[in-house]
């Protein structure tokens, strides 16, 4: 063919067409051969999924405890053109157990899902495995204990009491196979908080812990509740001095006596509201009239509801020395009683009385027997009869500074009505 002929044929519209309707014969008859031919795929990966599970839970108290594998792999011979509609995250290996009503071990076939708009009906499929070996348990039930750990710091002058943290509520009933149950010893709640100030409460999921302390990692346990109600208190912090309510008694008073506490402060925690007005904390009170010689003791440190002792002491020492003074033992026969009811009589049985009366050496030269009057009261025995053993007060006439040691009692006999 001459260059001329190749010229007037490339110029020509018409070799064009026919060029064009020939590349598009070609192409279609390459893409229906090729879209409609057979392939196969492998496709790994494919999840377990058990349909109806939930249901069967639910309605007949039965729970899939084991299965053999999470996942198969399948050969899928058909259609490359549907093949390429979807891969294998697409695909599920379902096994439907809303049939089962009794616990048992089970080996099942399974049903691979193709995604909607995938006709499957010309697919040839190989499975890997053939069968799924799960067994099914009758569910149980467990109380389990709630505990929590603040993870965090409070401000300064404060303290986050961790070790009293409540819950809402504090055991939680959980649900599951016995195997996975055996398995759990508590559950884990934290709370957190920065520079924390005062008492707050939080709504927070919880963790199940084994007996070690390690998270359990669950697949068939549940409960019935989400989040637990954690509070965390959160308290002040303060030194306070301690003190004693001293009752003047026996010629003893605080300015001719050392009084000593052991030890002089502690450092509390508790509520702002109860240790910010607090000055001194009253540990106690003694009569200096029941001691007729120094005396040493101990009294517990008595702290109210939700207030605690940081420095750890649960007593205190007391230490007591009487300055400058002696004591001298007195008979007195002066005996008395008063506010007797009308129409009762009374008879002192009590003649004489020994008396220790303490006061400065100068001033007891100055007592004699005469001066010292023992009276009782009977305003309480308006309804007693016959002898009984009245609580006594101890009078000295004529000079200041000195008192009567210990306790004292008149008997009497009382008749009438």
């Amino acid at each position: 063919m001459t260059k001329e002929t190749l010229k007037k044929l490339y110029d020509s519209k018409y070799f064009w067409i026919a060029l064009s309707v020939l590349t598009s014969i070609m192409l279609w008859v390459y893409i229906t051969t090729t879209e409609e031919s057979v392939q196969q795929n492998t496709y790994s990966n494919i999840p377990v999924v058990f349909s109806g599970e939930a249901s069967m839970r639910e309605n007949r108290g039965l729970i899939i405890s084991e299965v053999d594998t999470t996942s198969v792999r399948v050969k899928i011979t058909g259609n490359r053109r549907i093949l390429g509609k979807f891969n294998a995250s697409d695909l599920q290996a379902v096994i439907d157990v809303s049939t089962v009503t009794s616990a048992n071990k089970n080996s099942w076939n399974y049903q691979i899902v193709f995604p909607s708009g995938v006709d499957s009906s010309g697919f040839s499929i190989e499975y890997f495995p053939e069968i799924i070996n799960f067994t099914v348990e009758k569910e149980a039930s467990k109380q389990v204990e709630v505990r929590g750990t603040f993870n965090g710091n409070a401000a300064d002058g404060y303290i986050a009491n961790s070790d009293t943290m409540t819950f809402d509520p504090a055991v939680i009933t959980v649900f599951g196979t016995e195997s996975e149950l055996e398995k759990i010893d508590h559950v884990a709640v934290v709370i957190s908080g920065e520079n924390v100030k005062s008492t707050f409460t939080e709504n927070l999921p919880y963790t199940f812990m084994d007996e070690s302390g390690n998270e359990l990692k669950l697949s068939h346990v549940t409960a019935g509740t989400e989040t637990i109600a954690t509070t965390l208190t959160v308290n002040t912090i303060k030194e306070v001095a301690l003190a004693l309510d001293i009752i003047p008694g026996g010629g003893a008073t605080e300015a001719n006596c050392t009084i000593d506490i052991d030890p002089k402060k502690v450092t509390l925690s508790g509520g702002a509201d109860e240790l910010e007005s607090m000055e001194k904390l009253i540990i106690g009170s003694i009569d200096l009239s029941d001691y007729a010689e120094d005396v040493e003791f101990t009294l517990p440190l008595q702290l109210s509801e939700g207030v605690q002792c940081l420095t750890g002491e649960t007593e205190v020492k007391v230490s007591v020395k009487f300055n400058n003074l002696a004591t001298k033992e007195f008979e007195t026969s002066d005996l008395r009683y008063n506010n007797l009811k009308d129409g009762c009589y009374a008879t002192l049985i009590t003649k004489k009385l020994k008396v220790v009366i303490r006061a400065p050496e100068e001033t007891l030269e100055k007592i004699s027997a005469k001066d010292i009057r023992v009276v009782a009261d009977l305003a309480d025995y308006t309804s007693s009869s016959g002898t009984v053993k009245v609580p006594a007060k101890i009078y000295i006439d004529g000079v200041t500074g000195a008192g009567a040691v210990g306790d004292y009692t008149l008997t009497i006999n009382l008749t009438g009505s």
